[in-house]
């Protein structure tokens, strides 16, 4: 890992070079290992490891940014000069007011070092496991392992100081009978790899398989049906995408457009995001280095809200609620 004193004073360093207005310099290492199996045969272990450095620099109205996969200064230069030059190149835009301003925000545990420090036969470990549930059925097991860490380190000139490191352990399969008749699958998702349980993953998928084995067809129709959590957590996913942002509501895109206030789905639905609740993948800032803060989407059935980056804040004279987007569609040249 590189750490937050170091991280925190490379980008420190960072923000020194540039002379042209206010700037942001967001540093990542991201180390992810992978063990993929198919037919109950692993076939393939990997790991990547990355850094890069995103720059954002802001000149009057316009915005600049540059990605290099370095820390040597010299590249630094080179892409800071990329950025300020894509700033000029751009035009106003009259909805950006500036850059986050410092905020405080609580931590929480988001890095386990037995999860960190996985290694392949520990992975090995886990698929034998669901191979050998799979087998007892007569059923094939394919999927993945993937176990990674997470540093983000933000700073910019106006006082953003933030550095968090996480990990993730994601151990998902599908099972299949040997006809090819019937599949099941599960998945598991957490910053501890010791809350993933493979024998009783395997369990689920075997099960979830056997309900298939004797599908039959349906007329076309109107069908009531019953989700998976999967399914919902995918529908989920989705809304986020599409609908639960500002900037989609702002242009118009957003399913919640012009209904805020209104029912828009059965007063047994709520939904919020909570960066806090550790049973997701909790996170104390944003990309932006902004304090995330619970937000309240769906209540008993009514549009309540939606989530905020800086610059849809700004839009309408409010705060952001550290949802910032992976991409803003700023200027973006990657440097390798």
């Amino acid at each position: 890992m590189v750490g937050k004193e170091q991280s925190i004073e490379f980008l420190e360093r960072v923000l020194r070079l540039s002379a042209s207005g206010p700037i942001e310099a967001r540093l990542t290492h991201d180390r992810l290992a992978l063990t993929r199996f198919a037919d109950s045969s692993i076939h393939q272990n990997m790991v990547k490891d990355n850094i890069a450095l995103k720059l954002r620099v802001v000149i009057g109205k316009k915005i600049g940014t540059a990605t290099v996969n370095s820390t040597a200064m010299a590249d630094v230069r080179r892409a800071l000069g990329v950025a300020e030059r894509l700033a000029r190149l751009q035009a106003d835009d009259p909805d950006f007011v500036s850059l986050p301003t410092p905020t405080a925000f609580v931590t929480s545990r988001t890095y386990y070092p037995e999860t960190a420090q996985c290694s392949p036969a520990r992975r090995a470990e886990a698929v034998d496991a669901l191979v050998q549930t799979a087998a007892a059925v007569n059923l094939r097991a394919y999927g993945s392992f993937v176990t990674e860490t997470n540093e983000l380190a933000v700073a910019s000139s106006l006082g953003v100081r933030a550095y968090n490191c996480s990990t993730t352990a994601y151990l998902r399969t599908v099972m299949m009978s040997p006809q090819h008749s019937g599949t099941g699958y599960a998945d598991f998702l957490s910053r501890d790899i010791a809350d993933i349980n493979p024998k009783a993953l395997g369990e689920e998928a075997a099960e979830r398989c056997a309900l298939g084995e004797h599908a039959r067809e349906l007329s076309p129709g109107e069908y009531e049906v019953v989700l998976t959590p999967y399914a919902v957590s995918d529908m989920i996913r989705f809304l986020g995408y599409l609908g639960f942002t500002a900037s989609s509501l702002q242009e118009g895109r957003s399913f919640l457009s012009g209904r805020i206030g209104e029912r828009v789905v059965g007063e047994n639905i709520s939904i919020w995001d909570d960066a806090f609740d550790t049973a997701t993948l909790n996170m104390p800032f944003d990309l932006e280095g902004v304090a995330k803060r619970r937000v309240s989407l769906i209540e008993e059935g009514v549009a309540a809200g939606v989530v905020y980056d800086s610059y849809a804040a700004h839009k309408e004279g409010l705060l952001s609620t550290g949802h910032t987007p992976p991409v803003r569609g700023a200027a973006c040249l990657p440097i390798s």
